[in-house]
Formats: C-alpha cells, sequence, structure tokens
C-alpha cells in the first residue's frame, strides 16, 4: 500500500509542476515544494483562482476559497489535493 501512495504522491507532484511552469513560466527544476505561491511566484487572486479551477478540472475535486487561502507553498497544494483523492 505505502508503494502505492509513493506512485499517487509523485504523480500530482509532476502534475502540479507541469500546471505550474503553464500559469506561472517557470522552468523545469526551478519549482519545488517550498516554493511559496505568493512570494516566490508572485501569485495573485486572479492567479490562484485560475489555478484552482484547472486543479478541480484536473483532479477532479473542489477547492474551497478558505483552502485556496491557506495554501502557501506548492508542497500544502501537492498534501491538499492527495487528501482530497483519497476519497
Amino acid at each position: 500500500m505505502g508503494h502505492q501512495f509513493s506512485e499517487v504522491y509523485f504523480m500530482i507532484y509532476d502534475k502540479l509542476c507541469e500546471i505550474f511552469q503553464d500559469i506561472f513560466e517557470t522552468e523545469e527544476g526551478e519549482l519545488d515544494r517550498s516554493t511559496s505561491l505568493k512570494k516566490d511566484l508572485h501569485a495573485d487572486l486572479p492567479d490562484l483562482i485560475e489555478l484552482s479551477m484547472i486543479l478541480e478540472e484536473e483532479f477532479d475535486i473542489t477547492i474551497s476559497e478558505t483552502e485556496l487561502e491557506e495554501i502557501a507553498t506548492l508542497g500544502d497544494l501537492e498534501e491538499l489535493i492527495e487528501q482530497k483523492t483519497e476519497n
């Protein structure tokens, strides 16, 4: 079970990196789990809304405005998606 969890975990991270590269025009290898959406990527509210819409469609989840406001880093976002896709 742990092995399967790891594969899903890395699949989410890889997909997030692809999406971030598109939205924030980052280069491959420029992101890690500690990357701050606001400080490092200068994400504003429209960016976050666009991101949440893409993630909701990509992962078939719903992200509330409150959850969106609580996300500080790429790692936080990865954990949120992981929790929502486990159910």
